[in-house]
């Protein structure tokens, strides 16, 4: 059993969660984070649903990837699944697979644009850090907020950021 399949297994005995991701597949596809109230933080099922939306989508030759409402995504949803991180190879296996959604989403099309309308933060900005190319609204806000949480990038965001701005600039941001 690979890790990506032990977390969707422990993912289907969680409560669910309200929220969804939407994809739609086109020559310019789209998926959408849809969790308005919760700023679109993911909730383990989202997580799961992001990675099949990015497999459903690969191969467009464009790829758009926004959040509904206010906010792109404000990380992982921690209420959701802080409980759950206690148990031994919990973490491993949710970092390893959201790592993996995270290359499903950069290798989905040649060109991966972020629409940017409110706070990217945590697992939000992670999530930025797979796309080419991003587009901000005035509102939009990037924090790597996993350092004040105790946390590091779990989801190989922080290995993107030191590829594409170096090791210094990379390390500015995420402290």
């Amino acid at each position: 059993m690979t890790p990506s399949d032990r977390f969707r297994a422990r993912v289907a005995r969680l409560p669910p969660r309200p929220g969804t991701v939407r994809a739609q597949r086109g020559a310019v596809a789209e998926i959408v984070l849809d969790a308005p109230d919760r700023r679109n933080a993911l909730s383990a099922q989202m997580m799961i649903e992001l990675h099949d939306a990015a497999v459903q989508v690969s191969g467009a030759s464009v790829l758009l990837l926004r959040g509904e409402g206010d906010a792109f995504c404000a990380g992982g949803d921690l209420f959701a699944i802080r409980a759950h991180l206690t148990a031994p190879g919990v973490g491993v296996e949710l970092q390893d697979f959201m790592a993996a959604t995270l290359s499903a989403i950069e290798n989905a099309a040649p060109v991966v644009v972020a629409a940017v309308t409110g706070p990217a933060l945590g697992g939000g900005a992670e999530l930025l850090s797979c796309c080419h190319t991003v587009f901000a609204s005035p509102a939009a806000s990037v924090g790597w907020v996993q350092a004040r949480l105790g946390l590091s990038p779990g989801f190989g965001g922080g290995e993107r950021l030191v590829r594409r701005l170096g090791r210094a600039r990379a390390l500015r941001l995420l402290l």
